[in-house]
Parts: structure tokens; C-alpha cells; sequence
């Protein structure tokens, strides 16, 4: 295959991924059964429950089926990749090194860039702290199944990622209070 192919930009469609849907399913309804099988007090156990269920559905809102969903990622020559979202909006992003790319499993990370495109309604979601510890910086984990986008445009985007480098580097926490401190 000749690298001119790879330096087009690469388009991927996203579907709605019956897989990624049952595992979010089958582990946060593992994860809210062992509260109940410790023995812990009973509000304890429902409590942690809650939450564990409330965090699922969050992950599969953000996965699956929400307004912000991405439905379509388009890798640009320079690097730049745009997302777009269910709602229609779209996002200009870097991808992070982060990231990892399996023939069954690609958790791409990226970090949205700032800029007038990307200043939309869902900037509410970010707390105070947050934002300060990021500097404004939002992030955006996409995850892609074999049964979600097609298999000859996952095996490119694996190829691409090895030929091109992954991205950069995420700071850590640590890296973020020290530059958020001086």
C-alpha cells in the first residue's frame, strides 16, 4: 500500500455497537451486585448500587445513545482529527497517546481543542475544579467495536495510528496541580 493512501484524510462512520452496549450492561450490573454480596449495611449497599447503575447509564449516554454521542470521526492531514456529534455539532481534536487500538477493541482518547466551533452547551458538565486543573482543556474517550464501524476502516485508522504515531502525551493529574499551582 503506498502512504499517499494513508495521508487522505480517514473517515469513520460510527453505529450504534450492540457489544459495547451489553458490556457497560453485564459490568455495572457486576460492579452493583458486590456492595451486595460484602455484607454492608443496607443503605450502603443501595446507595452504592445507585451510583454504580447511575454510572452506567452516564457511560452508555455518552456511548451509545446521547445527543453528544460521536457518530462520525474524521481524521485530517496534520494530525487533526473532528468529531461529530449526534446533536450535529462539531468538535476539532487532538488524539492522545493514551489511546488504544486492538483488532477487537479502539479507545481513542482525545483532547478538544478551544476555539468558537467548540464552545457549545455541553461546557456546563465541566466543574470549577476541573477547568482549572485542566485549564480548560475537555476531554473525550471514543470507543470502537468491530460491530460499530467498518472493518476495513478500523484495520486503516490501526495502520495509520502505527505508521503516523499515536498522538501526544496527556499530562498527568500530578503534572496538572504543579502547573495549576506555579
Amino acid at each position: 500500500m503506498s502512504s499517499i493512501a494513508y495521508a487522505a484524510p480517514l473517515s469513520l462512520e460510527r453505529r450504534a455497537s450492540h457489544r459495547l452496549l451489553a458490556g457497560i450492561v453485564l459490568v455495572h450490573v457486576v460492579a452493583a451486585a458486590v456492595p451486595w454480596l460484602i455484607a454492608l449495611d443496607m443503605v450502603l449497599c443501595a446507595s452504592l448500587s445507585l451510583l454504580i447503575i447511575a454510572m452506567g447509564a452516564r457511560a452508555g449516554r455518552e456511548q451509545c445513545w446521547g445527543e453528544r454521542t460521536v457518530v462520525a470521526l474524521r481524521w485530517e492531514p496534520g494530525g487533526r482529527w473532528r468529531l461529530e456529534r449526534r446533536d450535529g455539532e462539531i468538535e476539532s481534536a487532538r488524539l492522545l497517546a493514551s489511546s488504544y487500538l486492538q483488532p477487537q477493541l479502539a479507545v481513542l482518547c482525545f483532547v478538544i481543542e478551544p476555539g468558537e466551533k467548540n464552545q457549545s452547551r455541553s461546557d456546563h458538565y465541566s466543574s470549577f475544579l476541573v477547568r482549572c486543573l485542566n485549564r480548560g482543556a475537555r476531554w473525550r474517550a471514543v470507543v470502537l467495536m468491530p460491530d460499530s464501524v467498518d472493518a476495513e476502516a478500523l484495520r486503516r485508522l490501526r495502520v495509520r495510528v502505527r505508521l503516523e504515531g499515536i498522538g501526544e502525551t496527556k499530562p498527568t493529574f500530578i503534572s496538572r496541580i504543579s502547573r495549576w499551582m506555579g
